[in-house]
């Protein structure tokens, strides 16, 4: 079969797995909640209502964390037009398609990579449908990480990219890296793209070796300054997106903190995430193993059991926290698969060149940034050293990289073996043609055939001979070492591991046991599946290479035994009970306590006791919200909730919350219920203080709210606001200061005080907000360490403080005319593949 026939069967197979794993979003108009989507639906609802109303995106978000800016506009980027049209479609196939999608374009573009790379159709299809069921890629989806899905179903047509252009096929090499750079720029998820760097370093480098010793080093520079060319082209259009991140990014917890020191009074990180924040989620040693054996701690920290599950009887529930590990939580493992890690494994023996080098260096170097804090030595290392790394967080993320490496080197591996016995004559690989190999040609001796003839194919029958037994001696490595670690596991695991999570301790000691005994089990039957996989490739593969099964079925079992093998997992983690009717995934419910809390239709902020207050989003759908859930959170907003809500030896500063208008509690009653209670004491919207305390520095400005009565007295840090300020004014009963309208942009006072007083106004301080009084400017300075405040002259005024974020307006600027650019450049490439290809066509004629 002719290989075009192949790559239209592989798109096929790819949709048709896409829609079968997704079959309740395609056939039952269902849809997946995804937690992360879910969460921003609510400043989604306010920014919608506001573009509505003024026809413009909305510059802020008043829904978390008592308000934060919007981080980009959006603006004309070809590539964000592309990501939407490649990975969302929803407004063609329905609300959800888009999730097909995601898994579609992971296997194609990988697909894309493994022919690149020289490997057949089937061989390919074997890796692309490993890296798109692999477990993590599946697990972000159900997550709602969309943006990090977007960027790596784009890592693997990046590669192939550059591949093409090593191999001097300049013109697709060009087309490809322009493309898929730029989609995975407009991904959007900069740890992501970051990590690809990481791996497209060590790959160039590789090659760069090779480059050196063949004494092909110029043809290697033409390439490599055409593909930095081209990526910093396709930076361009992006530009509208990317810089203005990067300048908020300056004042979030990613740009390191404001304070000398934290709230126990240790040393502040000066530039990026404190250490110990960034390194939260490392996965441990041993656990790494779990690429082999998905189930070896625990697989989740919400596993459905089953009915004889030890926790199951003693609970008579279903889903328990069988995660044991080294993270504060996790919904999966990274699980490549049994037969990938054995091929893996396989592949260090048989592929050679500068290809085994990068795949092996680049998956050994994700698995160490992915230890984080439990490989120390060499993480506090990169965490200081390699640039912008600090600003990263969940080290296990780096997985990804092996993520990638693994399934291309074992589709290296079954290609090299394939390719080593492609010699006609020798049992088994007759069918090497109809399997898309283009390997060495040779004939059967003839009757009329030239000596030469004769000693060719006798030259490559020994070859392939040699190679058999070489082959052989790998295979039983290979084998060996992954079948031997889940024969350890399975024979002496419930001895080798403790079994227990920190979190246990809170459990009945009955529980704690069933807990334990469920997670040995667990590791045992996961250790004898992984087993049996891999034997059972092993023993395909051996009867490959003695001659007893032919090529094509080979590929055809390889890629039924991975599908198999990847979804069986996968549906543990994301299955049938994860898809709910599509309004029920897009809105969430309010409470009987939302209800009568939304019945106030004045300007006010809720804190909510009765969730994660500062890691849950929940309150956001309905209220403004003290609390929330975000990556990104203003750094001065995360000291606040450190030293004034989260400190343990003092409790939550009431005080504070009063400032930031919290007009309503929920929290738990006696019964542990949800009840609703009235701050009275909320200071509203602004208010005029008669004192104005001045701080030297912004530690001292912080520890001054644990003392100051906000409601009378405003601290201001002399160190960054250098204001002409009455230090003492008297308050007169019949001054004011009352908000009149508002919006997510534009916020109106009315206000009449009988001397000069300071306004302090509830609201977060940014750089994007100006204030006017009766329509002339005047200055803004923090106060209270996150809020607002001005000088107002005596008598009646009105106030206003106005949201534009003109940096991201010229960034989109910017976007618009690059994206012009790249759409020349696009055209021009693809004009010149038609002439190419009509020149090719008229030749042959």
């Amino acid at each position: 079969m002719k290989n075009k026939y192949w790559h239209w069967i592989a798109v096929g197979l790819f949709f048709v797995i896409s829609v079968a794993y997704m079959a309740p979003i395609v056939f039952e108009g269902k849809n997946l909640v995804q937690h992360d989507t879910w969460t921003g639906t609510g400043d989604a609802a306010d920014s919608k209502a506001y573009t509505e109303e003024t026809g413009k995106p909305a510059p802020w978000m008043d829904k978390m964390f008592s308000g934060q800016p919007v981080q980009w506009l959006p603006s004309i980027n070809i590539f964000a037009k592309g990501v939407q049209t490649l990975f969302v479609a929803n407004g063609v196939f329905g609300n959800g398609f888009g999730n097909v999608l995601c898994m579609f374009w992971y296997m194609l573009g990988f697909y894309i990579l493994l022919i690149v790379l020289g490997c057949s159709p089937l061989v390919a299809i074997m890796g692309s449908i490993a890296y798109g069921l692999a477990s993590y890629n599946l697990i972000i989806i159900d997550a709602g990480h969309i943006f990090k899905v977007r960027a790596m179903a784009t890592i693997a047509p990046m590669l192939a990219g550059i591949i093409l252009c090593y191999k001097e096929k300049y013109l697709w090499g060009c087309l490809t890296v322009l493309a898929s750079s730029g989609l995975n720029i407009a991904g959007n998820h900069q740890q992501i793209t970051y990590y690809a760097l990481l791996l497209i370093g060590i790959m160039v480098v590789c090659y760069l070796v090779k480059a050196i010793q063949e004494k092909t080093w110029k043809k290697f520079l033409l390439a490599s300054v055409l593909m930095m060319g081209l990526a910093g082209v396709s930076f361009l259009p992006n530009f509208g997106s990317w810089y203005p991140v990067y300048d908020y990014s300056k004042a979030t917890m990613r740009g390191g903190s404001v304070l000398k020191d934290t709230p126990d009074g240790q040393s502040e990180q000066a530039s990026g995430l404190s250490i110990d924040y960034a390194f939260q989620w490392s996965s441990g040693g041993m656990e790494n193993f779990t690429l082999l054996v998905p189930g070896l701690y625990g697989g989740s920290s919400n596993y459905t059991v089953d009915k004889d599950a030890e926790t199951y009887k003693a609970t008579r529930q279903r889903v328990m926290p069988l995660y044991w590990g080294d993270m504060p939580f996790t919904s999966g493992p990274f699980y490549a698969g049994a037969i990938i890690c054995f091929l893996f494994i396989l592949g260090l023996f048989v592929v050679k060149g500068p290809e085994k080098w990068w795949l092996l260096i680049a998956t050994v170097f994700s698995i160490m940034l992915g230890m984080g804090k439990n490989l120390m030595w060499f993480n506090q290392f990169m965490f200081d050293y390699l640039p912008m790394y600090n600003k990263f967080r969940v080290p296990s993320m780096a997985l990804i990289i092996a993520g990638v490496t693994m399934p291309v080197m074992a589709a290296l591996a079954l290609k090299e073996i394939i390719q080593g016995l492609s010699v006609k004559g020798v049992k088994g690989v007759q069918a090497v043609q109809s399997f898309g190999i283009k390997g060495t040609q040779s004939s059967m001796p003839q009757r009329n055939s030239t000596a030469q003839s004769n000693n060719s194919s006798n030259t490559q029958n020994s070859t392939a001979q040699s190679n058999r037994k070489k082959y052989l001696k790998d295979l039983y490595y290979a084998a060996g070492i992954t079948g031997g670690i889940c024969l350890l596991f399975l024979m002496f695991g419930s001895s080798l591991f403790s079994f227990v999570a920190p979190e246990d301790a809170r459990y009945p000691e009955w529980l704690q046991k069933a807990l334990m005994t469920d997670r040995a089990s667990l590791l045992q039957s996961d250790s004898f599946r992984s087993l049996a996989f891999i034997l059972f490739g092993a023993l395909m593969l051996l009867l490959f290479i003695k001659g007893k099964v032919k090529a094509t079925l080979l590929g055809t079992i390889m890629v039924v035994l991975v599908l198999i093998d990847l979804w069986g997992v996968d549906k543990r983690f994301l299955n049938e009970s994860h898809f709910v009717s599509a309004k029920t995934a897009k809105t969430p419910i309010p409470t009987d306590i939302d209800r009568l809390i939304m019945q106030d239709t004045t300007r006010y902020r809720v804190f909510n006791a009765t969730v994660s207050t500062f890691n849950d989003a929940t309150t956001s759908h309905f209220h403004n919200s003290i609390g929330g859930y975000s990556a990104t959170k203003l750094r001065r907003y995360q000291d606040i909730i450190d030293f004034h809500f989260a400190r343990r030896d003092k409790g939550i500063n009431v005080k504070v919350l009063n400032m930031l208008n919290a007009k309503y509690f929920i929290a738990p009653d006696g019964n542990g219920q949800p009840q609703v209670q009235q701050n009275v004491t909320a200071l509203g919207n602004a208010w005029f203080v008669d004192t104005i305390l001045l701080v030297q520095n912004p530690d001292e400005e912080i520890r001054a709210l644990y003392n100051i009565d906000p409601a009378n007295t405003a601290v201001i840090d002399t160190s960054l606001w250098k204001v002409d300020l009455p230090l003492i004014t008297s308050k007169n009963d019949s001054s004011y200061i009352k908000l009149v309208k508002h919006n997510l942009a534009h916020l109106t006072y009315e206000s009449n005080n009988s001397v000069e007083q300071v306004a302090v106004f509830s609201e977060v301080f940014y750089k994007t907000w100006k204030a006017y009084i009766d329509g002339e400017e005047v200055p803004i300075f923090q106060t209270n360490y996150i809020l607002r405040g001005i000088k107002v002259p005596a008598g009646k005024h009105v106030i206003e403080f106005k949201c534009r974020y003109e940096l991201a307006e010229k960034a989109s600027s910017v976007s618009l005319y690059a994206s012009i650019f790249v759409g020349l450049i696009f055209a021009g490439l693809i004009v010149v593949l038609i002439l190419r290809r009509r020149k090719s066509l008229s030749e042959k004629q």
